[in-house]
């Protein structure tokens, strides 16, 4: 029998972002082909959208922060590899939607 471990060659990092910009998760395992990536947000299965979707390489991206009250992509994010040996689980990453922030220069 031959055992091929599976790991994390890049993982999810905590991110602060402005309401409506684009962010990239980094996610990348390597292991015995096929690998299957899935994203958890808040412990819970992300589910796929035209806005919220897995690149190839593992890695998520969300093309529009949203942070509605209804709807926030705030929140721990982690990834999920599986192969047929058996599953890990990314660090949790904590992406932060930050309000934008007025710069005031004082001239001479």
């Amino acid at each position: 029998m031959c055992f091929s471990e599976l790991f994390f060659i890049k993982e999810p990092h905590d991110v602060t972002v402005l309401r409506r910009d684009a962010v990239v998760l980094d996610c990348q395992a390597h292991g015995e082909a096929p690998i299957r990536i899935r994203w958890l947000k808040n412990a819970v299965t992300l589910t796929e959208s035209e806005r919220v979707y897995l690149l190839s390489n593992g890695s998520l991206f969300i093309s529009e922060v949203e942070s509605r009250k209804d709807k926030s992509d705030e929140g721990f994010y982690q990834c999920l590899a599986q192969n047929k040996y058996g599953s890990i689980l990314s660090q949790k990453a904590r992406l932060t939607i930050a309000s934008k922030l007025l710069c005031l220069f004082k001239w001479p």
